[in-house]
Formats: structure tokens, sequence, C-alpha cells
């Protein structure tokens, strides 16, 4: 994905465990809090049928790049 891009509801996900797992999704919600400075990070969540077992510390995140992009 371009440095550039943007992130959104609906952006493809790939998730890699620390054991080489490797899980398909999408992004289903991002918090929009406005903290005064640019940051880089924000929280986003997933599908509630992931689980947390599905997603153990360490897992890597992805965000795949859109085709109609």
């Amino acid at each position: 994905m371009a440095p550039d891009a943007r992130v959104r509801v609906g952006t493809a996900l790939l998730i890699v465990t620390p054991a080489g797992d490797e899980l398909g999704t999408t992004i289903s919600g991002i918090e929009m809090i406005d903290r005064g400075r640019p940051l880089s990070h924000a929280p986003f969540s997933v599908p509630p049928a992931i689980t947390k077992k599905q997603l153990p510390i360490g897992s890597k995140v992805y965000a795949l790049q859109d085709p109609a992009a």
C-alpha cells in the first residue's frame, strides 16, 4: 500500500501471527478522536467474528492495496 494511501472502514487487512498463521479480514471501525496533534497510529476494530485468540500479541497487521484505487 502506498504511504499516502487512505485507510478506511472496509480496507482489507492481512494479519500474520507470530506462529506464521495468516488471517484475512477488514477494518470494521476506526477511532476518530482529535487529539490536537498528528499521530502515527489509530485504534481500529475488526469484525466481531474475529476472536482475541486469533490475534495473539505480536501479530503483524498489513493493509492491503485496494484494486479499485
